[in-house]
């Protein structure tokens, strides 16, 4: 490919992935790769999103985020690029991680929450959500 090929292919899987990260089902069916492949993939995706921790060695990868492959790849592409996104953690803004990594360790059984407790954390996302949003 040629620069001007590598340039557009970027551009055009960032806007894609913008897009795909509205729809209601974003699996990717990878399964064209080895699972070698789909392990190096994910390894190095997983760094990328700045979660070493979150890559589980014993998961088959079969299916993954079609949006975060996307912007994975543009950024591969095209790393010195001007992209809102580099990396999927810093693609939510902090008033909205902090309750949404909260969650995360409920679920995980990390740390446990009254249901008052969640309930908040998710009301607390979806406000800061949408004063983000409509800034």
């Amino acid at each position: 490919m040629t620069a001007t090929e590598i340039k557009l292919a970027a551009k055009l899987l960032d806007v894609a992935s913008n897009s795909f990260a509205n729809h209601g089902c974003n699996d990717f069916d990878m399964s064209f790769l080895s699972v070698e492949e789909r392990h190096e993939i994910m390894m190095a995706c997983f760094e990328w999103q700045g979660d070493s921790e979150g890559y589980d060695a014993n998961q088959d990868y079969k299916l993954w985020i079609d949006w975060i492959l996307m912007r994975y790849v543009s950024e591969k592409l095209m790393p010195n690029q001007e992209s809102k996104i580099q990396g999927f953690r810093r693609v939510i803004p902090d008033e909205i991680d902090l309750p949404i990594s909260q969650l995360k360790e409920w679920a995980t059984g990390r740390q446990k929450f009254t249901l008052e407790q969640i309930n908040k954390l998710i009301i607390s996302a979806a406000k800061n959500w949408h004063e983000l949003k409509y800034k």
